[in-house]
């Protein structure tokens, strides 16, 4: 499903026909609860879409990488290669900023301790899982582009491999294609919005549960999507333009014709 930032129409894209209630034994395109609405009706597609597993540039450690107290303000902690780090102890940010403009960095099981905020400057950071605790933060600068690759190497499906449901995400340049995310594999996605939440979320494989009546501009491709809190999802239209994922080869008309 989608919706369009400067409408409120929201349709509903599924190789499914029928609406009401969904069981194992009668899967129905549609089953609405607690007020929710598809206000743009539905669009049937010819078959199932599917989209390729994301891939990684480096294997992260899955030792703990936690940002908060601990160290000093130029001493990143334990599980990062590639980068330098900064902490701002008046304003309990933790900056960090790879070697070089090209440099992979990886971090282990990152987690951003409450009160606190992880900024990331332009560049390819490969993790093993991340975490916000409380109300820890994770954001980056107006001009900067960055790439999250998310490993969850040990992660079980019902744990969470990507909890942004602390301080969420800021990303003032409001371009959800300057935050990216990416995770293959099956274990939980958790979000939660606000006002400068603006990112690219693709986890084909994954189970997105959105929290928070607040706002998310960009998209989210997942297996599955549950939101439990009424979070509102901005479709950016400019991703239209600026990204492309390939997926199975879909007939979109057929006819018979003789020559």
């Amino acid at each position: 499903w989608s919706s369009d930032v400067c409408s409120s129409d929201l349709t509903l894209s599924t190789p499914r026909t029928g609406v009401g209630s969904c069981t194992d034994s009668n899967v129905t395109s549609e089953t609405l609860s607690g007020g929710a609405t598809v206000t743009g009706g539905l669009v049937e597609l010819s078959q199932a879409v599917t989209y390729p597993t994301p891939t990684l540039s480096a294997t992260p450690p899955t030792v703990g990488t936690s940002f908060g107290n601990g160290g000093s303000n130029v001493v990143c902690p334990s599980g990062i290669s590639g980068a330098t780090c900064v902490r701002n102890t008046t304003t309990n940010t933790w900056t960090v900023t790879p070697v070089t403009p090209t440099t992979i960095v990886t971090m282990g099981n990152v987690s951003v301790s409450s009160g606190y905020t992880l900024q990331l400057a332009s560049g390819t950071y490969v993790v093993n899982s991340l975490t916000e605790n409380g109300s820890g933060a994770l954001g980056i600068g107006s001009t900067d582009v960055v790439r999250i690759q998310v490993a969850g190497a040990g992660i079980a499906d019902n744990q969470a491999a990507i909890d942004l449901t602390g301080g969420s995400i800021s990303n003032p340049s409001l371009q959800s294609d300057h935050l990216q995310i990416s995770y293959g594999g099956t274990a939980l996605v958790k979000m939660r919005g606000n006002s400068t939440a603006s990112a690219l979320i693709y986890a084909p494989n994954a189970t997105a549960t959105l929290a928070g009546g607040s706002d998310l501009y960009g998209a989210i491709i997942t297996k599955q999507v549950t939101d439990m809190g009424g979070m509102h999802i901005h479709y950016d239209r400019p991703l239209q333009r600026t990204m492309q994922t390939a997926s199975n080869p879909m007939m979109s008309s057929f006819t018979w014709k003789s020559f």
